[in-house]
């Protein structure tokens, strides 16, 4: 299975009165992540339904382990962890920067503060059924480009 790593800040529009990131948020970062996956596998999302087909989620979580502040950086991880018939499964690891400034202190990997899942469908935007995945994206998620 693949997986895509990009980097985030925290930036002010993403945190509360407290300067804590807003917990909506998070999922900003994941699907930003999980776009330049599939932008790499060849199904950018510049369109509303790239080649034709659409990809709804029917399931989204996120467990928060650790606060993100404002200014806070790091990096978001997606990984393909599981492909149906008409369905793919992203799970996410949001890192903070052990300074949370930019880069990882002492040479760590950092801190998780969030995990997340999300699941999406293939469905025909015309006619709001799913669809199997094509067999292209199928490959490219399970790594058999």
């Amino acid at each position: 299975m693949v997986s895509h790593t990009v980097p985030f800040t925290v930036a002010w529009r993403h945190v509360d009165a407290a300067g804590l990131i807003y917990y909506p948020n998070i999922f900003r970062y994941f699907e930003e992540a999980e776009h330049q996956l599939l932008a790499r596998l060849g199904y950018p999302h510049n369109e509303p339904a790239p080649k034709g087909i659409a990809f709804p989620r029917v399931h989204v979580e996120c467990n928060y382990l650790r606060p993100l502040q404002l200014g806070d950086s790091g990096t978001v991880t997606c990984s393909v962890t599981k492909v149906g018939e008409k369905s793919m499964t992203f799970e996410f690891d949001v890192v903070k920067h052990k300074n949370g400034k930019g880069e990882s202190a002492g040479g760590t990997e950092g801190v998780l503060c969030a995990k997340g899942q999300i699941v999406s469908v293939t469905m025909d935007p015309a006619t709001g059924q799913g669809v199997p995945l094509p067999t292209d994206l199928r490959a490219a998620l399970e790594g058999l480009e």
